[in-house]
């Protein structure tokens, strides 16, 4: 079904700001509704790709609960790539719990739209920061597959140990899980 061109028309005005408002946007019809977000979704992200304000009110306004968390999983990645591959040291804590902040609500949202995966995912990363901003002298934070590996080999807390491995998806070496004290 093809929207009328007059209200596709008022809804690209209003996500300009030009003169409309969201009460004009929702349309009955389930299907051209649909339509709407999906229209108004990809024109924001193409034309206006840095006005991250019109586009999670348009989320918001449309209960896109998982174009929500990827915006915030997003977010969280590149201040995540920001660190580097060196330790944070204890000044960059703040911006190790608002990156938490961000990947929990990813998952809250990735949870409401059932994207069960994502939400798993965004709290592993998480758990990865929440224990980055513990261990503020190692550098847990865009590890290689070679240090992954070798963290539980060297790193004498299984639970830590694990959290690491959860985070970049491998698994803890049976050594380290053998030595665990029971």
């Amino acid at each position: 079904m093809i929207v009328a061109a007059g209200f596709v028309y008022g809804c690209l005005c209003l996500s300009l700001g030009v003169g409309a408002h969201w009460s004009q946007v929702r349309p009955d019809n389930p299907q051209e509704e649909l339509e709407v977000k999906v229209a108004l979704h990809d024109y924001l992200n193409r034309r206006h790709p840095d006005d991250k304000e019109k586009l999670e009110m348009l989320s918001l306004h449309f209960s896109m609960f998982r174009e929500i968390g990827e915006n915030l999983y997003r977010a969280a990645m590149a201040q995540i790539d920001r660190f580097g591959r060196k330790p944070p040291g204890r000044a960059r804590f703040g911006d190790l719990v608002f990156i938490v902040q961000q990947l929990s609500e990813a998952a809250a949202n990735f949870q409401r739209e059932e994207c069960l995966a994502r939400a798993r995912t965004s709290i592993r990363l998480a758990r990865l920061v929440g224990l980055q901003a513990q261990m503020t002298d190692v550098a847990l934070l865009n590890m290689d597959a070679g240090e992954v590996g070798e963290f539980p080999q060297q790193h004498p807390n299984f639970r830590e140990a694990l959290i690491v491995a959860e985070a970049y998806q491998t698994t803890v070496a049976p050594a380290v899980e053998l030595a665990m004290p029971m």
